[in-house]
């Protein structure tokens, strides 16, 4: 499967809070540490698209994540207050 991950965070200004290019590399490397990687891809060994989203907001403080599998069907957790 191709899993499609959108991460949404918080800013207070439009001035560059977050480099957005740069939070893409921090989040892809993030993955690819914790997961591993193969000749296909990232390893989610059998994850659900909710334990990657809640994954991705534990780890990269995104307020919200939307994983599609296969760009198609997924789910979007939004983090708790």
């Amino acid at each position: 499967h191709i899993f499609y991950i959108r991460c949404w965070f918080e800013v207070s200004h439009g001035d560059r809070e977050i480099e957005i290019i740069e939070m893409q590399r921090q989040i892809e490397s993030g993955i690819k540490m914790k997961f591993g990687v193969d000749a296909i891809g990232v390893m989610f060994s059998g994850m659900s698209c909710e334990d990657i989203a809640k994954f991705c907001i534990s780890e990269f403080g995104c307020v919200k994540c939307e994983v599609l599998e296969d760009g198609e069907g997924g789910a979007v957790v939004r983090r708790e207050h």
